[in-house]
C-alpha cells in the first residue's frame, strides 16, 4: 500500500499547519442557534470557503434564509491540485 504510505508521511508532514487551521476555525464563536452569533457564524463560513479557494476548488457563498452555505466544486483532476495525495487516497477508496 504505497500510496498510505505517502498519505500518512503527507499528514505528518502537515500536522502543525492542519493543527493550527483548525484552532483558527475553532476560535471563531460561530454558534448558529444564536443570533447574537450571526456575523461570527458568516465568519466561519467565508473561512471555509477560503480554505477550498486555497485547494483551487470553485467556491460561493450562498446566502439561505438562514446562515450562508460554502459551497464548493472542482473540475480539476487530482493531480492537478495541491492536495494530490489526499484526492488520490479518496479516489483509491471508490
Amino acid at each position: 500500500m504505497p500510496h498510505m504510505t505517502n498519505f500518512n508521511s503527507y499528514l505528518e508532514e502537515h500536522r502543525q499547519q492542519f493543527e493550527d487551521d483548525l484552532c483558527e476555525l475553532l476560535r471563531i464563536p460561530s454558534v448558529s442557534t444564536d443570533s447574537q452569533y450571526k456575523h461570527e457564524v458568516r465568519q466561519a463560513g467565508e473561512w471555509v470557503a477560503n480554505q477550498f479557494r486555497k485547494l483551487q476548488f470553485e467556491t460561493e457563498l450562498i446566502e439561505t434564509a438562514g446562515h450562508p452555505i460554502a459551497a464548493s466544486y472542482t473540475h480539476l483532476r487530482a493531480h492537478e491540485t495541491d492536495s494530490y495525495l489526499v484526492c488520490r487516497l479518496l479516489l483509491e477508496k471508490k
